[in-house]
């Protein structure tokens, strides 16, 4: 028999499927572990309170709280059934779903896979801390923070830094100010006709502020959403419009869209379905230059095996024979190709980086192949690196003088560009699993001058991905996507250094 607790704010359903752990690998509870206090702080007006934190599974330092403190915390109403093992809670119009014993998540028609499994003890529910941090808090659309040192459960409103929204019109064209709190990396693209979307990485969006429900000059609606750790702004344009381009503004705090409109008695260009639609002269950066050298960057190699398939193939073999392929691929169409590595030896990061830097490249490729604990996540992913705050203050005469940690920074137009293109290029060659291009402090392309990304070229711990990337006909179609997404880019640099009348060294 189902029971209920009552529900006020928040219905959370947590979404079965298999158990995720296999025969041999069911989670181990540390039966020794103690509980410990854990703060729960608000941003508003609400009294702190206490809930009790155990660290459950031997080998992991991952917080477990118990489903009935989670409630508390937001106020809401969870559904047991004591049968299937399984938790219920519904988050406004979200649901998930998660059974005792399972690391997979059930968000609405999504299969999510938690780093650690939901745990049935001490008759209650136990919840990562993963979990209550990732999917509860975004679900709610509130902050929820985890300081480990304190340790303290920090929940609140987020802080939006995508914030408003000012559109000027002009006789013949329009212009939106697209307004935010801090600099952010951004790119356009034309994936409807007749519709712009801009793609703000790191933003969080202000839905109220940028919106536009009536039209103005030659635009027809704005609106806005949030979509995991990047915001989208989407600009309904009239199909008068000829000519746009984009450009930041406000030191990096605007971004710019321009709107220009064709004489009303020639018929506009068709806008692009599915293509690039680069921005304005500034977005790929003041240093922009030529893509004459290219660094390949094998990761891993010497002691360092890197992730190891069930069959035993080993991610540094797996990337250092794409990588050599890559290296003719490319030379065969006029690039230099600098190795980080050519034989079965370690490099440590730094030196990597530095290889790079010495080499006078102007692009950096870091290959790599995936690994998780479930054997049925598979795909490509394309990394870049998004430190956390801005560059380091410029010097005297407006020199700049950049911490190692940060260089890649400034890179960070050229390498979004490059991370596009390459995940497009790759899931295309390759008919993979698209796992989208990602954003997070990269250690491997710390200290790397000039445009880089992390090529996760598939998972290992898949069987049937380990046997094709082990496969040299498939280990070929890689190299294809990456060498034609290697030109695009080529291309894309020497459009951009034509239409800004500069050249870069």
């Amino acid at each position: 028999m189902r029971r209920a607790l009552p529900i006020t704010v928040l219905l959370l359903t947590l979404a079965c499927g298999a158990s995720a752990w296999e025969e041999g690998l069911a989670p181990r509870l540390d039966q020794s572990s103690g509980s410990f206090e854990v703060r729960v702080a608000f941003s508003s007006d609400r009294d702190d309170f206490t809930i009790e934190g155990r660290r459950l599974l031997l080998g992991s330092q991952e917080v477990y709280l118990a489903s009935a403190d989670v409630v508390s915390i937001f106020r809401a109403t969870r559904f047991w059934d004591p049968e299937l093992n399984r938790l219920t809670l519904r988050v406004r119009d979200r649901q998930l779903v998660a059974t005792a014993g399972s690391r997979l998540v059930r968000r609405d028609d999504e299969d999510l896979l938690l780093p650690v499994p939901v745990l049935a003890l001490d008759g209650d529910i136990w919840l990562p801390m993963v979990f209550v941090v990732e999917q509860v808090g975004p679900a709610l659309g509130e902050t929820v923070a985890w300081n480990r040192a304190d340790p303290m459960l920090l929940v609140g409103a987020p802080t939006a830094n995508v914030t408003g929204l000012r559109v000027e019109t002009g006789a013949r064209s329009t212009t939106l100010h697209i307004l935010c709190d801090e600099p952010l990396g951004w790119r356009v693209s034309a994936p409807v006709g007749g519709v712009i979307s801009v793609k703000i990485y790191g933003g969080v969006i202000d839905r109220r502020a940028v919106r536009l429900t009536q039209a103005r000059g030659l635009v027809r609606k704005v609106t806005s959403r949030q979509q995991g750790d990047h915001a989208l702004v989407d600009v309904e344009i009239r199909s008068l419009v000829r000519h746009r381009h984009a450009r930041s503004g406000g030191d990096g705090r605007e971004i710019v869209l321009i709107l220009e409109e064709t004489e009303t008695s020639a018929l506009p260009d068709p806008d692009p379905r599915g293509e690039l639609n680069m921005s304005g002269p500034r977005e790929l950066g003041a240093g922009a230059r030529r893509v004459r050298t290219v660094v390949i960057d094998p990761g891993h190699g010497g002691d360092d095996h890197g992730r190891v398939g069930p069959s035993g193939v080993r991610e540094k073999d797996v990337v250092l024979s794409v990588a050599r392929r890559l290296e003719d691929a490319l030379e065969d169409r006029g690039f230099q190709v600098v190795m980080t590595r050519d034989g079965d030896h370690d490099r440590d990061l730094d030196s990597r980086a530095e290889i790079a830097n010495r080499s006078g490249g102007d692009l950096y490729l870091s290959l790599h192949a995936n690994g998780w604990f479930d054997r049925q996540v598979r795909g490509i992913e394309t990394h870049l690196h998004f430190p956390a705050g801005a560059l380091d203050a410029g010097g005297p005469d407006g020199a700049h003088f950049v911490s190692w940690n940060r260089v890649q920074w400034r890179h960070l137009g050229a390498s979004r560009e490059v991370a596009e293109l390459v995940q497009a290029r790759l899931v295309d060659a390759a008919a993979a699993l698209d796992r989208s291009v990602r954003q997070s402090a990269q250690r491997v392309l710390r200290g790397v001058d000039m445009p880089g990304v992390v090529v996760e070229l598939g998972y290992l711990t898949h069987p049937g991905e380990e046997k094709q990337l082990d496969s040299s006909s498939y280990q070929e179609r890689l190299v294809d996507g990456l060498a034609r997404a290697v030109e695009d880019y080529r291309r894309l640099v020497d459009d951009y250094l034509a239409r800004d009348g500069g050249e870069e060294r």
